[in-house]
């Protein structure tokens, strides 16, 4: 399937938005690479979609082959035959990155203390990344199972803006929030 969205102002003017291809997944995604993968295909106008998890029917599986047979061409046409070696190239090279503004935050002192009091309670902390408009520079979200309002929640329990050239990283907020 693919997206093509569009949107009309308040003063009439129309604009398209990013199309889409969506591609259907199963199984258990790369954990380790999901971030990287998720950065790369925004870039790319790539949606991954995941309708089940490691148990799938026959049936299932022929769905998400004919769906993803039906736009590889699309991002072919875009990207070039070799459009999935390209795609995972540039996941490799985001990983890398993603790799050294996890150290500079994993250094932090109380990123330490939370980390150690979150796997006390059986958690950890998790690391959401968005490359900032400037190239070197990322948006780190630091989240993790929280009590929000009297309950557990995912929350975001620091926000960061870390240049993993000049290995700095700048403290946005430490306000736990549901995001």
């Amino acid at each position: 399937m693919v997206v093509s969205l569009q949107c009309i102002s308040c003063n009439g003017r129309t604009k398209s938005l990013k199309q889409q291809f969506l591609l259907l997944t199963y199984g258990l995604p790369d954990f380790d690479r999901q971030n990287s993968t998720n950065v790369v295909a925004d870039k790319w106008g790539i949606r991954f979609r995941t309708v089940a998890g490691c148990i799938v029917t026959q049936e299932l599986e022929n769905m998400v082959e004919e769906q993803n047979r039906s736009v590889e061409p699309l991002i072919a046409k875009k990207y070039g035959k070799d459009w999935k070696d390209k795609f995972y190239k540039e996941v490799e090279a985001e990983f890398e990155i993603e790799k050294k503004v996890t150290a500079l935050v994993d250094s932090i002192s109380y990123i330490k203390q939370k980390q150690t009091d979150m796997e006390k309670q059986g958690n950890g902390l998790h690391y959401i990344m968005s490359p900032d408009a400037d190239a070197d520079r990322y948006n780190v979200w630091v989240q993790g199972w929280g009590e929000w309002k009297g309950k557990d929640k995912w929350v975001t329990y620091y926000t960061f803006l870390v240049d993993y050239q000049t290995k700095s990283v700048n403290l946005l907020s430490d306000k736990v929030t549901m995001e």
